[in-house]
């Protein structure tokens, strides 16, 4: 009997004195296990690193220290860095450039002709046209810009307008197609109310252009011009590129 209640009691014991060791183990700052209870040999584990609000990655940990280094949101270069994005061939050059520029279009012609335009044949064309209209605008004809092969006919063709004061004082030119030696262009004349349209033949020379015919109706110069129907650019232009 006494034997069993001596038994008893160390069983107790024992029991209470692992519930005890528990207690000092979970307690224990910051969760390390005591020294005592590591195996020989071994080491205490690093405390898990604290979280940080961002994106960082670690640098090389170690038990006593803890780097971070900032580490920038996909897509973007490193600081201090900069991205560059090119375009092969032509292409960059385009890319440079802005967009096809629209120039003025008349109601009968359509679009004017732009000067200077970089091309020499097309501006010289248009400098010999304006010139010419305006000699006719003071009632004068410049014999020199006149085709020499085409120029006593011209003469004759421009003296009746002459005689009759229905030479234009102003012009519009369309745009100029030029082919090899000889060029055209679409134009509209005004005087006071009146308007007429035509087209001027231009042929080049030794190097130089001149006026070689002229097709249009003077006469039509000496009444005002009645629109007869709305003036409609975009319907308009359709019909000129068809």
């Amino acid at each position: 009997m006494t034997k069993n209640r001596v038994g008893a009691l160390l069983i107790v014991l024992l029991f209470v004195g692992c519930v005890r060791h528990h207690e000092r183990s979970a307690a224990s700052p910051g969760g390390k296990v005591p020294e005592a209870s590591l195996p020989a040999g071994s080491e205490q584990p690093p405390p898990a690193a604290p979280s940080s609000p961002g994106r960082f990655a670690p640098a090389a940990q170690s038990a006593s220290s803890l780097t971070l280094h900032p580490v920038p949101p996909a897509g973007r270069p490193p600081a201090g860095q900069t991205s560059a994005a090119s375009l092969p061939g032509t292409q960059g050059l385009l890319a440079l450039t802005a967009e096809s520029p629209v120039y003025p279009t008349e109601y009968e012609i359509g679009p004017l002709q732009p000067f200077p335009s970089g091309d020499p044949a097309k501006d010289a064309i248009y400098d010999l046209a304006e010139k010419f209209t305006g000699g006719l605008a003071k009632g004068k004809i410049d014999a020199a810009l006149l085709s020499p092969r085409w120029r006593d006919t011209l003469e004759r063709f421009l003296s009746y307008p002459k005689e009759h004061e229905t030479l234009p004082e102003s012009m519009r030119i369309g745009l100029i197609t030029v082919q090899g030696g000889s060029a055209t262009a679409p134009v509209r004349f005004a005087r006071g109310s009146g308007r007429t349209r035509g087209t001027l033949y231009f042929d080049e020379v030794d190097g130089k252009w001149y006026l070689s015919d002229i097709q249009t109706d003077f006469g039509r110069l000496s009444h005002p011009f009645v629109r007869s129907e709305p003036y409609e650019p975009t319907s308009w232009q359709w019909l000129l590129t068809k």
